[in-house]
């Protein structure tokens, strides 16, 4: 992305748009700049924390090793959008919008996704932690090589989603599931909680 204009201002600024430009090694702490719009740009080595940037939308564009911590990004619209080697600690997505986002690496704890959307997405070598996806839909999206822990579907809605060869740990909601794919390990290990959830009682036999 030789083609970008570095960014030269002291702080994003709400409702603004910025198109082609390049945010390298910054950080930006306490930031109001809801409704802000990226267009074709790269944002690395850059962090924000304690921010507010709800509603804006991202498209076209890079985001590579960014720190977003204990920041509000409800109700904005991810497109074509690779997000490479980021944290997300603490993060507000929720009824949010990502289509055709593609997540490599990195760790998101404590994310929330309730009632977002999320299709066409693809999440590699990650590691999701306590992520919250109550209400979401996902559709056609996949999960490889994944660390995921403390999931929660309640009352999501998911489409040909690929959970395999994730490692998968559901903590609420496992009727979600309906409309996954898993593998043969991955359903023993949610046998449980399936079992729990539809009210099956299981019972070791008794000899007679």
């Amino acid at each position: 992305m030789t083609w970008l204009t570095d960014f030269d201002g002291t702080e994003p600024e709400a409702f603004a748009t910025y198109d082609g430009v390049a945010f390298d090694g910054l950080a930006f702490e306490d930031l109001a700049a809801g409704n802000l719009t990226l267009l074709e740009c790269w944002l690395g080595h850059t962090s924000f924390e304690r921010c507010e940037l709800d509603r804006g939308a991202v498209s076209e564009s890079l985001f590579e090793d960014v720190r977003l911590v204990a920041t509000g990004l409800s109700e904005s619209r991810w497109r074509e959008l690779a997000v490479r080697d980021c944290v997300l600690a603490g993060v507000d997505l929720a009824a949010s919008e990502l289509r055709r986002v593609t997540v490599t690496g990195g760790k998101w704890e404590g994310v929330n996704l309730r009632g977002a959307t999320l299709r066409d997405t693809v999440f590699e070598d990650c590691v999701l932690t306590d992520l919250d996806l109550v209400g979401a839909t996902l559709d056609k999206c996949a999960f490889r090589g994944c660390r995921i822990t403390g999931l929660d579907l309640t009352d999501a809605r998911l489409a040909a989603t690929d959970f395999r060869t994730s490692e998968l740990d559901v903590r609420r909601g496992h009727l979600g599931l309906a409309g996954a794919t898993v593998d043969l390990s991955q359903l023993m290990a949610l046998a449980p909680g399936l079992a729990a959830q539809v009210g099956i009682d299981v019972r070791a036999s008794v000899k007679s």
